[in-house]
């Protein structure tokens, strides 16, 4: 028993010193980084100054702008994935999708009392390209999709319904409908009815209503009795 005892002991320390050389194998990787309360490598700048995985980023109150923080992940020094923003009360204030830096799918935004915001965007799926071919539904066709060319460079694209809550009772104040950046116009459809045609041949010709009797010095009345 203390030999297995020693032997499983002499196990768990190599197990924690192999850990922590990998450990010090990876950070050396980066230029800088910071250990964060729950013992994971955050903030991590690697040596071409690119901001790369998990980072926490704090921005104090200033010039009358209230504070946040935020958090999420980088690739190669541009946001990625699921972002999210706090104020510094702790109170979320922001979902936010990203992809290689542009803001993509669908972002919500809050207040104390509730959602707020409700925003769709649009970003370019091959980020190394200068334009990029997407295939998105058709809004002048149900059901049908068309590909459309759009540049890889600038901000993303608006594409999507738009909603403004009230946040309290989660009720839809507005909408805003967009398609690849240009708001759309919502067409109300009014049945009208068909012009007359006054035309000869297609006016009604009404049947001549019989005048009855005349009445003059020559007509007699008749009476019917019973």
């Amino acid at each position: 028993m203390i030999i297995l005892g020693y032997n499983l002991l002499n196990m768990h320390c190599r197990l924690i010193i192999l850990s922590l050389l990998f450990s010090t194998f990876t950070n050396a990787q980066y230029k800088s980084f910071i250990k964060s309360v729950h013992g994971d490598t955050i903030n991590k700048i690697d040596m071409n100054n690119l901001k790369q995985g998990k980072w926490v980023v704090r921005v104090p109150e200033q010039r009358g702008n209230p504070g946040y923080e935020e958090e999420g992940h980088f690739i190669d020094d541009r946001k990625h994935g699921v972002w999210k923003t706090y104020n510094l009360m702790g109170d979320k204030i922001a979902d936010e999708v990203y992809r290689f830096g542009n803001k993509d799918g669908r972002c919500t935004y809050y207040s104390v009392a509730g959602m707020i915001r409700e925003e769709y965007w649009l970003a370019p799926r091959n980020a190394g390209q200068l334009f990029d071919t997407l295939t998105i539904p058709d809004p002048g066709i149900p059901n049908a999709y068309k590909k459309v060319v759009i540049r890889t460079e600038g901000h993303s694209l608006k594409h999507g319904t738009w909603r403004y809550y009230e946040p309290v009772y989660g009720k839809v104040l507005a909408e805003e409908k967009y398609y690849l950046d240009e708001r759309q116009i919502e067409r109300i459809e009014n049945k009208v009815q068909a012009p007359v045609d006054t035309s000869a041949k297609k006016r009604v010709v009404l049947p001549k209503l019989d005048p009855g009797p005349k009445l003059g010095s020559n007509s007699r009345l008749k009476s019917i009795s019973h």
